[in-house]
């Protein structure tokens, strides 16, 4: 302060308990935001006030700032809206004294007054949060004084201002209107469902800019804006696809698996961690409706850190599950097989006394046989296994086949046009679980059932414990056949974002493909064939569930889909030709 710098802090990510602000955002002397989502809900995980330091002159937190998915640069040339916290909210409250100070430079160095400011021209349009308000009726201890408003803030101290009005509408590639599209010059405005916005602009020519999630923006430079003038200016934005949130389900676990079931178009869960219980309930998922429910079926041995896999046993389908961990923590041998039209679950053979104490890496499921490989044993060296059985449902039997070309736990894995590929993982040193970057793959899983990593390019970076989806060169969405995406998982003990595809044509790797919105590890994952009219509900797409939310602790991270779309089918008019 005394050096005339704007003291910006966190609030603090310490949750909805009141009190909970942390240090130095709760001294007066500093400038503490919250973090609110995009409805201008508190984030659950901000610090709420009072202060320990009192609410004079300040209440704490003193605003609230944009701070959940928060887009960001990141090392390694890239970018990824999977930033939350009051971390991503403070540095939009420091940009808005930035704009603040070049438009007033009467205003540079004065702290308290530009604390008030800030405070003053915050939109007070905010519910009481849940941790009431100082006895001076100042603002309250969840938003502080409201929401940040820069543009108001601007209005009162950088002079009068004259307006036009920018309006226009909105659309997609198809020329359907784009709801929630974010239109900004100076200031924004949101797409209304027709695809329209309208807003107050002060007079000047500006590159105005629409985006949307999902959509490539669109900018255009030159727009004039002239004092009582209505200037309208449409945009059209190419939809590139996003990951979208979905309804949060009625289980919250972490290492554990999904499956969809063709026979009830349902979504299952064979039970998981939270915390340090090992939970047996099954648990179903609608992804029609976003409805969830318990089966009242239990896994006869509960575990976590399992792969679930769709096969017939000769007279029925069945999700099955290869070991896992119980609630102890150990490894189980179980082979455990849940039928969801009977709603019961059994245990159905036990994996060969080879893999005792090791959990398995990795399960894929070709020809109605499961591939398990590779595996990890905390407890003892060798911490890990490159061993690989193929299991036959049919008669319950396993064969032992070759050996990866390193042994390692956690990997991703899938099966493309007959290969089963096996990617990253992690190798234990005692201390750390360390991720690896090698790629193999088992070129005749039903001949040789070798594994060779001379014919895969080895991972652009390490990463482990994530989720993989595999479509074959001759599947109907012409976007993913013949390739391998990977979603989230990272490096233990941190998690990733990170969504990335692998071509098995061209053996090479492509990160451009959309980042979920929250990093998450030791999660679900699904592809769902169902498919509806929507575009954006994930019918056909991608799904993740739960999974590690920066502890290994509860709360848990929720849904989120990627919408994939079969091609339209194109239909054509031939008109007759009358040749006289």
């Amino acid at each position: 302060r005394a050096a005339g710098i704007f003291p910006a802090f966190s609030a603090g990510n310490s949750g909805s308990s009141c009190g909970t602000i942390g240090s130095p955002g709760d001294y007066q002397e500093s400038f503490a935001s919250a973090n609110h989502m995009s409805g201008r809900t508190i984030n659950s995980l901000s610090s709420r006030g009072p202060s320990t330091y009192g609410h004079e002159p300040y209440t704490k937190p003193n605003i609230s700032a944009p701070g959940t998915s928060i887009c960001s640069s990141i090392p390694g040339s890239s970018w990824s809206c999977g930033y939350s916290g009051t971390s991503m909210a403070s540095p939009h409250s420091a940009g808005a004294v930035a704009l603040l100070w070049s438009c007033n430079s009467a205003l540079v160095g004065q702290i308290d007054q530009t604390f008030q400011l800030l405070q003053n021209s915050a939109d007070a349009s905010i519910d009481g949060g849940n941790c009431s308000a100082p006895p001076d009726g100042q603002g309250n201890y969840t938003y502080g004084y409201g929401y940040l408003n820069v543009l108001a803030a601007g209005t009162l101290t950088c002079g009068t201002v004259e307006y036009g009005t920018l309006q226009g509408h909105v659309y997609d590639g198809y020329g359907s209107p784009i709801e929630g599209a974010t239109v900004t010059a100076v200031t924004s405005a949101t797409s209304a469902s027709d695809g329209s916005y309208s807003m107050s602009v002060p007079v000047g020519t500006y590159s105005v800019t629409a985006s949307k999630y999902g959509y490539e923006s669109q900018t255009v430079p030159g727009v004039v804006i002239s004092e009582g003038i209505t200037t309208t200016q449409d945009f059209s934005l190419t939809y590139i696809g996003a990951w979208e949130e979905g309804t949060a389900p009625c289980f919250d676990w972490t290492r554990y698996d999904v499956e969809y079931f063709p026979a009830t178009g349902l979504i299952y869960a064979l039970g998981g961690r939270s915390d340090t219980s090992t939970i047996g309930d099954i648990y179903s998922y609608n992804p029609v409706t976003g409805t969830c429910a318990d089966t009242g079926a239990n896994m006869p041995v509960p575990i976590s850190n399992y792969t679930v896999n769709l096969v017939n046993n000769g007279t029925a389908d069945v999700l099955c599950t290869f070991g896992g961990r119980n609630s102890a923590g150990s490894s189980v041998l179980n082979v455990q097989c849940y039928n969801p039209l009977t709603n019961t679950a059994t245990s159905v053979a036990t994996l060969p006394s080879a893999w005792t104490g090791f959990t398995p890496g990795a399960q894929v499921v070709y020809n109605n046989k499961v591939y398990i490989f590779g595996g990890f044993n905390s407890l003892a060296s060798p911490y890990e296994t490159a061993r690989t059985e193929r299991f036959d449902p049919t008669t319950n039997t396993f064969t032992q086949l070759g050996n990866l070309s390193l042994a390692r736990g956690y990997l991703y894995a899938a099966e493309v046009d007959g290969k089963i590929y096996a990617f990253g993982g992690t190798v234990f040193d005692g201390t750390n679980l360390n991720a690896q970057t090698r790629a193999e793959v088992m070129a005749a899983p039903e001949g040789a059932g070798t594994w060779s990593d001379a014919a895969v390019a080895d991972l652009p970076a390490a990463y482990d414990e994530g989720q993989t989806y595999g479509f074959d060169s001759g599947f109907d969405i012409p976007s993913v056949a013949g390739k391998i995406i990977f979603a989230g998982g990272g490096q233990w003990p941190g998690e990733t974002a990170d969504v990335w595809t692998y071509d098995t044509a061209t053996n090479t790797y492509d990160t451009s493909f959309p980042d979920l919105q929250h990093a998450r590890r030791n999660h679900g994952g699904v592809f769902v064939p169902i498919e509806t009219a929507g575009m954006d509900d994930g019918l056909p797409g991608l799904w993740v569930f739960g999974g590690r939310l920066g502890a290994d602790t509860p709360p848990y991270q929720g849904v989120e889909f990627f919408p994939l779309a079969y091609p339209p089918v194109v239909y054509k008019e031939y008109l007759p030709i009358l040749v006289k």
